[in-house]
């Protein structure tokens, strides 16, 4: 994963942290901040209130359960291609614990798997729970558990964020919806799920507004730098400054054309609680114009799943009879090192 640093730095500060991307959880402690929404330029007064209400409901959310996920991530430099697919399930409770990410969390795996030029890593099947620092997993259906100690800083902290879709791995929040200028806002046909009525809505960045915006983009980039000191994002590790990292993305204009990113969200009208995200994030860099030899990089990142049992308080308990060991899940250096590595 290293050799995509400068496309994953520029990602990673203009896409994978944003607030109402991924699923917004853990809610409303110190942890995962939720801001408040914020009107898209143009846009009508209701798409935004209902906008605002959900935000203001998943804010104070403790709970919930995703019972359908499904990521899909590939990196592409032209010579080679890392791809990371995942489906499954999980839930949630908050916890407020320091030591965490602020909430417990049980997932399953239905499907894992993670290849590049070194091979494929299999995790499908696997299950892990979250409590604390501790993380507990089985890959024979719970008849065995193992147990170890995590950091959730830096790398690893990045990793759960882009797997579980938590919408900021690292406590604070970039928001690329935060000025009304730089993006806008559609509506879907109307849905229904669980019995309930969905109000749907797409939030699409205008890159070209962004890269434009030195005020927007200033204060997105001190939040990327803010944020990404354990995994080589800060002033120091990145040689520059928030405003000439501001002059130096608005210099790639050119050189990003078929980059997009976009939220849907699907809202309840009765209960004003967020039901639905994907996100569909494309990054493409094309320097060929300057290098005739360097060939385009592309990352897409696709996340999909269904938000339901809100408050509904499950019960994560840590399994009986772990024995302390590696699950494979964390650490390395590569890619398919592990499933939330470096």
């Amino acid at each position: 994963m290293k050799k995509f640093g400068l496309a994953l730095m520029l990602m990673a500060m203009l896409a994978v942290p944003m607030l109402a991307c991924g699923f917004p959880l853990p809610a409303g402690n110190s942890t995962q901040p939720m801001l408040q929404a914020v009107c898209a330029s143009g846009e009508t007064t209701d798409t935004c209130e209902a906008r605002q209400t959900a935000y203001a409901q998943m804010a104070s959310l403790q709970s919930a359960t995703i019972p359908d996920f499904s990521l899909e991530l590939v990196m592409d430099d032209g010579t080679t291609q890392s791809v990371m697919r995942m489906t499954g399930s999980y839930e949630y409770i908050v916890t407020g614990d320091p030591t965490g990410l602020g909430a417990s969390i049980h997932a399953v795996l239905d499907e894992a798997v993670i290849s590049d030029d070194t091979g494929t890593q299999d995790y499908s099947g696997l299950e892990f729970i979250l409590i604390g620092d501790q993380a507990y997993s089985t890959d024979d259906g719970g008849a065995t558990w193992t147990v170890e100690t995590l950091g959730l800083e830096g790398e690893e902290a990045l990793g759960l964020g882009v797997m579980l879709g938590l919408n900021s791995a690292t406590g604070t929040s970039l928001d690329l919806f935060s000025d009304p200028t730089i993006f806008s806002v559609s509506t879907g046909a109307g849905e229904t799920y669980k019995d309930q009525n969905m109000l749907v809505q797409t939030m699409t960045v205008d890159l070209a507004a962004m890269l434009m915006n030195p005020d927007a983009l200033n204060e997105m980039m001190s939040m990327g730098m803010e944020s990404g000191s354990d995994f080589g994002l800060d002033e120091e590790s990145l040689g520059m400054d928030p405003a000439e990292a501001v002059m130096f993305a608005a210099m790639l204009m050119p050189f990003l054309e078929g980059t997009e990113f976009s939220t849907t969200l699907w809202i309840g009208e009765t209960d004003g609680f967020i039901h639905y995200v994907e996100d569909n994030y494309v990054f493409v860099m094309d320097s060929s114009a300057m290098d005739p030899t360097a060939a385009p990089l592309s990352i897409e990142y696709t996340l999909t799943g269904h938000i339901t049992n809100h408050n509904a308080t499950p019960d994560i308990v840590a399994p009986e009879g772990a024995t302390e060991g590696s699950s494979g899940l964390f650490g390395g250096t590569n890619l398919g090192d592990s499933l939330f590595g470096e």
